[in-house]
């Protein structure tokens, strides 16, 4: 606290040392609080009002409103009643909800007359019972959807980021994706962030948005990102569905900047192809980033998302096509990834994470990206495929660039062999490297010891010029096995004693 006090009493030109603690400026309490600990800081807002104001803007920027099956609706209720009060409302920059179940059984009716009641509708009606359960589950899920929406509207003004999950285990109540879809009506105006998991078709929420608004509405939004979960339903109501968030996503693409999709692997039929040859939009987009499950073919023509990318090549700056392993009895080669970026430059991309695909598959087309952005990429993530070396000695090639302070600063790679030769030119080649994560199959040296020959030529060697400041090594399943605790740290001295700049040194899977 004294620390942090005697650190900003000089900021900003002013000078607080002979200044008492009550006349202290309220913007230097803010800066000494940014450098107290959160838990102290939520001990000491009884200081003055302005640890009150930071400690109430912590705790309140975002706001969770998803409710635990474990916790009582009240504790809920108690917290939405909190949302709605203007001091707290104004707050809250980031919202997150997820829907919850909503038990269908009927309260049980404690009044002898409303039990009377009840059991003479029935004698007259003997289809009552069950249109009166419906009935009550419809005043549920009103009474649930009006309070939140109550408190999502009284923070409306300062929300930037709004977001609605989904666990697709339990089987919610389809009203309540489309009731928390529509404060984007109320949101639009200051929206940046809109984080959507939700059924796919719940989308058609968004049509009143396509027709009551043009693009101007939406004019802040920045970073959208799309979770698909498409279930069981057939490719044409698919396809009509996702049609529904082109036009949505249309109207948001002159100020978008991130566009994030995923599929789950609980989606039978949905192809991402014909999606993606309607998706068109300015070259405006910074980042794009598509997920699909392996084992999933949810995109059966590469060259349509290869199309999309063309569309923005010239200012897309991170890029992510990843094949997530769900299912280990799942995992097959992934060939889109590579095939739609086949033949494309992107002069301006600083970030590029690839699934790679089978064995066979050469690396021509991912180091002609490489060769596109010389001096703009600094990080560089290849998954789901061990490189033999002779495609390790390509790859470093392509990132081999003499030009001072450019170059690759974080790369992961997953080799077969780990072994001197490897490290010897990803060290001394790559000297620019500050980030470094390794995923190997096996140690290379002598058959009978390629654990101490590798910690020998470690011993004997400094990488002077290396600027790795973290080093992760991870062993994927294989013959050999994981490497002792007493193994493990020799390798981490060597480590440190050859990197003079190495800080973290982290070993997954070595036990």
């Amino acid at each position: 606290m004294i620390k942090a006090y005697a650190h900003c009493r000089r900021l900003d030109g002013v000078d607080c040392t002979s200044v008492r603690s009550s006349e202290v400026p309220p913007e230097i309490w803010e800066k000494i609080a940014s450098f107290v600990p959160r838990d102290e800081l939520l001990k000491l807002y009884t200081v003055n009002s302005a640890f009150l104001n930071t400690m109430l803007n912590l705790k309140y920027k975002r706001v969770d409103l998803s409710n635990n099956p474990d916790r009582p609706r009240a504790e809920l209720r108690r917290k939405l009643d909190r949302l709605r009060d203007h001091f707290i409302a104004g707050r809250i920059r980031s919202l997150y909800i997820r829907p919850w179940r909503i038990d269908e059984e009927p309260a049980v009716r404690t009044s002898l007359r409303s039990r009377v009641k009840l059991g003479l509708k029935s004698l007259v009606d003997p289809e009552f019972p069950e249109f009166y359960e419906k009935e009550q589950l419809k005043k549920r899920i009103h009474d649930d959807v009006k309070v939140v929406l109550d408190a999502v509207d009284a923070c409306k003004h300062g929300i930037t980021e709004y977001s609605i999950d989904w666990d697709e285990q339990p089987q919610y109540h389809a009203p309540l994706f489309s009731h928390f879809l529509s404060p984007l009506l109320h949101l639009a105006h200051n929206l940046q962030r809109l984080n959507l998991k939700v059924p796919v078709d719940r989308f058609s929420a968004l049509f009143p948005i396509e027709r009551s608004f043009k693009s101007l509405e939406l004019r802040r939004l920045k970073e959208l990102t799309l979770t698909l979960s498409t279930g069981a339903l057939p490719k044409a109501e698919i396809d009509y569905h996702l049609d529904i968030l082109v036009v949505f996503i249309h109207n948001v693409f002159c100020t978008l900047k991130s566009l994030c999709i995923s599929t789950t692997s609980s989606s039978e039929y949905v192809d991402l192809t014909h999606f993606f040859e309607t998706l068109g939009g300015d070259s405006r987009l910074h980042r794009f980033a598509l997920s699909i499950p392996s084992g999933c073919f949810h995109l059966s023509n590469p060259f349509a998302l290869g199309h999309f990318l063309r569309g923005h090549r010239n200012t897309l700056q991170s890029l992510t096509l990843l094949s997530p392993i769900v299912d280990i009895t799942q995992r097959t080669p992934v060939q889109w990834p590579v095939e739609a970026v086949k033949g494309i430059k992107f002069p301006e991309l600083m970030i590029f994470h690839l699934a790679l695909g089978g064995n066979s598959e050469r690396l021509d087309d991912i180091l002609e990206v490489l060769y596109s952005c010389p001096t703009t990429l600094s990080s560089l993530l290849l998954e789901n495929r061990a490189l033999p070396s002779q495609d390790v000695e390509y790859l470093i090639s392509a990132l081999d660039h003499p030009t001072p302070g450019s170059g690759v600063k974080r790369l992961r790679i997953t080799v077969k062999t780990l072994n001197d030769t490897f490290l010897d030119a990803l060290f001394y080649r790559l000297p620019q490297l500050e980030d470094v994560e390794i995923v190997f199959k096996r140690l290379g040296g002598q058959p009978e010891n390629p654990f101490n020959d590798l910690v020998s030529h470690l011993k004997r060697t400094r990488y002077s010029a290396s600027q790795v400041r973290r080093l992760q090594l991870e062993m994927i399943p294989s013959p050999l096995p994981l490497l002792p605790n007493l193994a493990k740290n020799m390798l981490h001295t060597a480590f440190y004693n050859c990197l003079p700049l190495l800080e973290d040194f982290v070993s997954l899977t070595l036990p």
